[in-house]
Parts: C-alpha cells; sequence; structure tokens
C-alpha cells in the first residue's frame, strides 16, 4: 500500500459523489445554503473518502 498519495478534490466531486449516493443535502453542492453555512461551508459526504482509492497507486482492490 502506498504511504501517501495525491486526492485532489474540487465541489464538482463532491457533487458528483452526492448524486451518485442519491444524497440530495444542500451542504454536499450549494456553498450558500444554510447547512452549509452551518458547517462553516461545504461539506463531504461521510462516505466520500473512499473515492481516494481511484488516486491511490497501490490500491489493494484494483483489478485492472
Amino acid at each position: 500500500m502506498a504511504d501517501s498519495f495525491e486526492f485532489p478534490v474540487d465541489r464538482t466531486q463532491v457533487m458528483l459523489f452526492a448524486r451518485s449516493v442519491l444524497d440530495i443535502n444542500p451542504a454536499f453542492v450549494e456553498p450558500d445554503s444554510p447547512e452549509a453555512k452551518a458547517n462553516g461551508g461545504l461539506v463531504t459526504p461521510p462516505t466520500f473518502v473512499q473515492s481516494s482509492a481511484h488516486y491511490q497507486p497501490d490500491y489493494p482492490l484494483d483489478l485492472t
């Protein structure tokens, strides 16, 4: 497993992930929404971190 790797994140990736898991919480896509402001800005869905596997060079479940 890689010790470290870059996992670039922008709000579009967060929005696409939230849509893919059918989560319509405005805190994930609208920085001016009351939900985002209550959290200090946009937040990510709790399972978003799993997306980092696409950037991990030695991801053990990569079957390609």
